[in-house]
Formats: C-alpha cells, structure tokens, sequence
C-alpha cells in the first residue's frame, strides 16, 4: 500500500454515517464499489480544486506535503464558505502541518485504538489517527466521537 492509500475501513465510515450523511468525498477511491459519499472525487479529479459541500469527509493522501494542503483547504471551506468537514490524518504534534492546525479553535478526537485500513497487510499501522472537524456542530461532534476516542478542543 501506497502512503496515499489509507482506505478508510467500512466500519469508520458507517460510524460517520450514524452521525451525518456524507455529501462529499475529495480523496475517493477509484474503485467505484468503495464509494459511500453522495458525491466523489478520485484523486485524477484533485478534490483541492473543487468547491466542497457540508458534509465532506476526507481521508486524504498522508505523503509528505500533502496534508498541510488538505487541513488548509478544509479550514478555508469553513472559515469562507461555512461547509462544515471532518478529515481522518495520522496523529503527528512533531510536524508543522499539525501545529498550524491545531494553532487555531479546532476540535478533533484521538482515536483510541490503530485503524486497520483496508486493503492493508502488515498489521495496523505504525501511527495514531485523528478525527479533525471543521465546523459550528461541536458538541454533537464530541458526544458522536467521544464513543471511538478521546476528543479536544484547541482554543
């Protein structure tokens, strides 16, 4: 696997479900069967380059230089547009992009266990994963989340 491809597990996504309808997902598969958003954009399509919409959910390429750009752009949609998002990224306070966004009135939840990503072989993953959401909605954020991880507010 590549370290762009993180297949969100089925289970996670239904979890998200069970919260809000997913209306976008930026980092879809190309497998078609893989789909769970109402909308898709596979990674030939860049989802940085489209406008999002409320409810997106990202599980975005985690190789170096890509997820200072993915937490920008779901900050921009919410700070200018108010699209309300949540990204699931490796836990990593040692790194600049974690530092900017967490520089900011953020909540996000530290899952409590490593995610089996599908398609993986190997074991879990050597990393921690994290929630982050972009949005007006926390409190119905944390009481969803808190069931999978320990969530915090940045102030």
């Amino acid at each position: 696997m590549s370290n762009d491809l993180h297949r969100t597990p089925k289970e996670l996504i239904k979890f998200v479900l069970g919260w809000k309808r997913i209306t976008l997902d930026p980092c879809a598969d190309d497998d078609k069967a893989n789909w769970y958003a109402v909308n898709n954009i596979t990674a030939k399509q860049d989802g940085l380059t489209y406008r999002w919409l409320s409810l997106t959910f990202a599980n975005p390429p985690y190789s170096y230089g890509n997820l200072p750009k993915w937490t920008a752009k779901a900050s921009y949609e919410f700070k200018v547009c108010n699209i309300e998002s949540v990204l699931l990224v490796p836990v990593d306070p040692s790194t600049t992009w974690w530092q900017d966004t967490m520089s900011s009135k953020r909540v996000w939840c530290a899952v409590k266990k490593r995610i089996h990503f599908e398609g993986q072989v190997n074991g879990s993953p050597k990393f921690p994963s994290a929630f982050i959401y972009y949005g007006s909605d926390t409190e119905s954020f944390i009481k969803r989340f808190s069931l999978i991880g320990q969530c915090h507010r940045v102030m």
